[in-house]
């Protein structure tokens, strides 16, 4: 079963790829599991970190580590996974919009697949979801994962994209850049 999932991750060793600073212009929760509300203020913003890159990759990594999606892979998301929706992001260099096409990949529905008797949590300070796993071990239920969920948070622990390896394995033979497939131990090693 460990081997069944991974982590949805930035290919952060990507020659030329852009880095992008906290998402600034959004009020709601990004982790949160409910649908973002619409707002009737300006669309979200994220700045560059790093010089403009020749061409914006498809997976954008960013502080906030949210799924900040081009067009091509959101068109493939949207067919491939349940419980999603997208909401529009301007990258900035600077001050200047280099793109309005890419959006923030929100997932809806986390669905609750740890084994809490087996998981050694260090919680968040209102108790709700857990910051990082104290033994690096994320003791998944496979059993109450719905096999429509290909990628998900977990309930309790929204701060890893999991994702079916057979999945992942599809979007990396797609040619999708700048994402990577790592196992769950490793990505919680860095939280």
């Amino acid at each position: 079963m460990d081997n069944d999932f991974c982590v949805l991750d930035f290919d952060v060793g990507a020659a030329k790829w852009t880095f992008l600073e906290h998402i600034e212009g959004f009020d709601g929760d990004l982790g949160s599991s409910e649908p973002f509300e619409a707002s009737s203020a300006e669309r979200p913003t994220a700045k560059m970190k790093s010089a403009l890159p020749k061409k914006l990759p498809d997976f954008v990594g960013n502080h906030d580590g949210t799924l900040i999606v081009s067009p091509r892979f959101m068109a493939f998301l949207a067919e491939h996974v349940t419980d999603i929706e997208f909401m529009p992001i301007d990258i900035l260099n600077k001050k200047k919009v280099v793109s309005g096409e890419y959006a923030v990949a929100h997932l809806l529905n986390h669905v609750d697949c740890i084994d809490m008797t087996k998981a050694d949590p260090h919680w968040s300070w209102d108790k709700k979801t857990i910051e990082r796993m104290n033994d690096r071990k994320l003791p998944l239920c496979a059993d109450k994962i719905p096999a429509t969920r290909k990628l998900f948070y977990a309930k309790q622990f929204p701060a890893l994209p999991l994702i079916r390896r057979s999945f992942g394995e599809t979007i990396v033979a797609a040619g999708f850049t700048h994402v990577r497939l790592r196992p769950i131990e490793e990505a919680l090693a860095y939280l």
